[in-house]
């Protein structure tokens, strides 16, 4: 039987690259080679009961009626026993609101209390080690699926220093509560757009948590606020946007004042689509990254888990250091230039692409911080358009970093041309990078081996570097 062509849920958060706690969103992406399942029955589903055997893509858990039929369900780990009545949503089988009858031996109490009304962590009934392990198998199992791979090189994932699971959180997106007597700090409930205030969040880095209770004993500047990020550094310094009501809205007059007596550094007004206003002190924070110095503004991205991002360049360096060494490398996607400016070696001449103009002049100010502003050269064009007018150019090394929709047919298609050894990819979203990686094997590229990393504990999400190589 050939696989039925499904449709694949991914959620997506409120800022780019998935911040947590989660606005969630939904988007829909046609990929083939999706579970293979028995035509379903058409007659109205009954209750059923099955045993929960594997965790997929997307964070659900999969069982099989004793018919053979498919079922998903949400919040479910291996070995529960389940029962609940299956509807047909987006082409699949699901039981949105199972009832556990018999748990797994391997569920544990979440550590937060509002875990199960949160819809930021979606896996804290799951131990952090098994967590690693089923991100892993997830990567491996839409390899296979997707990317037509037979046995993908995929590795355990690697280890962070300190507490891996908890407090790890440097970026979030707080959403403003104002049903009750006085406004609030909150998060989307599951699959809602409810409301739920929080307490405590133990995934979030401690300044964060200082950040968020002295933010809700300004009800007054609470009132007027729709949403607020906050990013914090190793450092403990905080950049917060306040996302205000009204576009008229006039902050108070101490607002400077008060701003001076908080946990906040600098702070800004956010415009959809617009670039960060500044409304006091300082506009940017410093952080550094496997020994490197990088500084950022409050509109760009940065890997929200430090530690994580210092095992995956540190392991990056070991698997570069094992091949031919590349005279030309080429980011693409490079934002504030971290992954090529921290994978760069002497001698090396470094191209950065990048759409986002004050991201990439961040890039340059880093190079130049960093000692290698000669070798390296930045180019504001959009990673589309750059390829498009870059026939006569060639690399031996390309960093790839997209958006979680991977790169669009035209960029894989110019890679497999125009680098000459190696092409590192970088990916947010297992089914696109398995996706992409079929058409490059197809145009002539091994996949060496692929590394999962943990950027977000106590949720589904899962990052994996892989590192592609050119046939001889």
């Amino acid at each position: 039987m050939m696989p039925r062509r499904t449709h694949l849920r991914i959620y997506l958060g409120a800022l780019p690259h998935i911040p947590i706690p989660y606005a969630f969103s939904l988007i829909t992406i046609k990929l083939t080679g999706a579970y293979s399942m028995p035509s379903l029955p058409q007659q109205t589903p009954t209750t059923v009961t099955l045993t929960v055997t594997t965790l997929v893509h997307g964070g659900d858990g999969l069982g099989r009626t004793e018919e053979g039929q498919v079922i998903f369900a949400p919040g479910v780990i291996p070995g529960d026993v389940i029962e609940g009545l299956p509807v047909k949503q987006q082409g699949r089988w699901l039981i949105t609101q199972p009832n556990i009858t018999q748990p797994s031996q391997k569920r544990v109490t979440p550590n937060c209390i509002h875990a199960n009304t949160c819809g930021g962590c979606d896996w804290q009934h799951l131990a952090g080690e098994e967590q690693h392990h089923w991100k892993s198998a997830i990567v491996t199992d839409t390899l296979i699926r997707i990317g037509k791979l037979s046995d993908p090189p995929v590795q355990a994932m690697l280890p962070v220093q300190g507490d891996p699971f908890w407090q790890t959180r440097h970026t979030v997106t707080w959403v403003v509560d104002h049903t009750g007597e006085k406004p609030s700090l909150a998060y989307h409930a599951k699959a809602s757009h409810d409301l739920v205030s929080f307490t405590q969040c133990p995934v979030l880095a401690p300044v964060l948590m200082e950040t968020a209770a002295w933010l809700n004993s300004q009800s007054d500047l609470l009132k007027q606020a729709r949403q607020i990020q906050a990013r914090a550094n190793r450092e403990g310094q905080v950049l917060v946007g306040f996302q205000w009501k009204s576009e008229n809205f006039t902050p108070p007059e101490d607002m400077a004042q008060r701003l001076n007596d908080s946990p906040i550094l600098g702070a800004f007004y956010l415009v959809d689509g617009a670039e960060p206003q500044s409304l006091w002190g300082n506009e940017t924070l410093t952080d550094t990254f496997l020994q490197k110095s990088f500084t950022y503004g409050m509109g760009h991205f940065v890997q929200a888990h430090p530690g994580a991002l210092d095992v995956m360049l540190q392991w990056l360096g070991k698997q570069l250091a094992e091949i031919e060494q590349p005279a030309t490398v080429l980011d693409l996607y490079s934002g504030i230039g971290v992954l090529g400016l921290s994978l760069l070696k002497p001698g090396q001449i470094l191209t950065c692409v990048e759409g986002d103009s004050t991201a990439l002049a961040f890039a340059e100010q880093n190079a130049d911080v960093l000692g290698t502003a000669e070798n390296t050269t930045c180019l504001h064009q959009p990673v589309e358009d750059f390829v498009s007018e870059s026939e006569e150019m060639f690399f031996d090394l390309a960093i790839c970093d997209p958006p979680r929709n991977g790169l669009k047919p035209a960029v894989v298609s110019w890679l497999a041309s125009h680098i000459n050894q190696s092409i590192i990819y970088v990916s947010c979203n297992p089914a696109t990078l398995a996706r992409d990686v079929k058409l490059l094997a197809e145009s002539g590229w091994t996949l060496q081996t692929v590394q999962p990393v943990d950027f977000f504990p106590q949720t589904h999400h899962v990052e994996a570097v892989a590192i592609l190589r050119k046939h001889s």
